[in-house]
């Protein structure tokens, strides 16, 4: 069951030098970027689109294992990273960030609710996915 699209921006320390009259695919592919990995090494599904689009253009610096630590390693540094569009938003509420476009067009992020067919008439996982669907439907368009 789809939940909601979303789409992706670039965070960059709010102050950084390099960025002030925007972000060009030159800066993107020179700068050191932070990027998300799971725990078993596997990479997102953003980053093996850039990779098999672009090949190994970027200079990966950081490596963490949740998003949101992300901004972390942004702040007071010369690095970028590359997030959903919703995600960004709130890093950008809550710490010094600043929110740039992809330099280059990027697909869209679906994001899906999955369950296994044997508790479909599971009474509490029935309550679980209207919970969860009644939050993705109220959450505004990207």
């Amino acid at each position: 069951m789809a939940l909601f699209d979303d789409s992706y921006k670039v965070i960059a320390c709010a102050q950084h030098p390099e960025l002030q009259d925007g972000l060009s695919l030159d800066d993107y592919q020179s700068l050191g970027h932070v990027v998300y990995q799971n725990e078993q090494g596997a990479n997102p599904w953003f980053e093996q689109w850039y990779a098999n689009q672009h090949g190994n253009t970027r200079r990966v610096e950081v490596v963490t294992h949740g998003f949101v630590l992300m901004p972390r390693f942004i702040v007071g540094t010369r690095r970028i990273a590359t997030v959903q569009t919703r995600l960004a938003i709130q890093f950008e509420q809550a710490m010094p960030v600043r929110l740039f476009e992809p330099p280059m067009e990027t697909p869209r992020l679906t994001e899906v609710l999955q369950w296994h067919r044997y508790r479909e008439d599971d009474p509490g996982v029935q309550w679980m996915r209207g919970e969860i669907l009644a939050v993705a439907q109220a959450l505004p368009p990207i």
